[in-house]
């Protein structure tokens, strides 16, 4: 959408931030350049003013377990600060502060060897805690 507002991050149109529609001229040249290397993706994708309590999308460069970089599936984040001149943000996790990330993936691998075991049984030992 050409004409749609500039504060939509998560655009995945390339021809209207190219254009300049509604952004601001010092972001349009490191616009071009991260959307190019990244299929539409830019690394400081936040663009405009962020506000405290705003929820973006993220992605994590990791070291998995095979010791080798991955990139995280997306995650959301809720920004608790913001530092326009440092341009850095804290962010806090969203939308339940208490499940982590890799909850899902750490239930999956318990299934995995509960299902290798063959009996069912809790592959975290007879304690269960």
């Amino acid at each position: 959408m050409p004409g749609g507002a500039g504060g939509g991050g998560a655009s995945s149109s390339d021809s209207s931030d190219i254009d300049g529609s509604d952004s601001d001229d010092d972001s349009d040249s490191s616009d071009d350049e991260d959307s190019d290397s990244e299929g539409g993706v830019a690394a400081g994708a936040a663009q405009g003013a962020v506000a405290v309590g705003d929820v973006l999308a993220y992605k994590l460069l990791e070291v998995g377990a095979d010791m080798c970089p991955r990139v995280s599936p997306w995650r959301q984040g809720r920004v608790a600060a913001w530092d326009a001149g440092a341009r850095s943000l804290v962010l806090r996790p969203h939308p339940n502060p208490r499940i982590h990330p890799l909850a899902a993936e750490l239930e999956a691998l318990r299934k995995r060897m509960a299902a290798e075991l063959g009996d069912g049984a809790d592959p975290r030992g007879a304690g269960g805690l």
